[in-house]
């Protein structure tokens, strides 16, 4: 079977495509007198999509996982001679563990794995599995949201409040 017996549509060309649809269109508003309740209708519709809208555009934009952490790397950048760390990276090729944390270093001597999530995400189970095993080996293991968790997390160790298993 030839193309055009299986596809009754296959002769015909897109300015064929358009022309037709073009009197679709035109017929049909022919038909369809402008009501009343058609115009409230439409207007109703209207102001209801622009309220929805207003109230997505007052939220914030959600930041991306990267942006938060190319934040908490600058600001660790300026934190000389307290802190060493390398972070994990994910727009380039890896030969770490599925689950390692975005953050592993030492602040101040106290060994810290950080792992960045968007608020409300939680950590995979290979992060969970990563995360128990850096505590059990004596690290300060953390989640940050944003840069200001991070700067939280990493005063909390300074204070004392979050400290190592040995």
């Amino acid at each position: 079977m030839g193309e055009a017996e299986m596809n009754p549509f296959a002769k015909f060309t897109l300015a064929d495509v358009e022309e037709f649809n073009r009197r679709t269109v035109e017929r049909k508003l022919k038909k369809q007198p402008i009501s009343t309740t058609a115009t409230i209708t439409a207007a109703v519709s209207e102001e209801l999509l622009k309220k929805k809208t207003a109230k997505l555009d007052a939220r914030p934009p959600r930041k991306l996982e990267s942006e938060i952490q190319s934040e908490i790397e600058d600001w660790l950048m300026t934190q000389v001679h307290q802190c060493w760390w390398d972070r994990k990276r994910m727009d380039r090729p890896t030969t770490s563990r599925v689950g390692v944390l975005d953050f592993i270093g030492s602040w101040r001597g106290v060994a810290f794995g950080l792992e960045v999530k968007q608020p409300g995400e939680k950590l995979s189970d290979a992060q969970n599995r990563e995360s128990a095993w850096l505590k059990k080996s004596g690290a300060v293991v953390g989640v940050a949201f944003s840069k200001d968790d991070a700067v939280a997390f990493f005063k909390n160790i300074d204070r004392g409040l979050t400290k190592p298993k040995h």
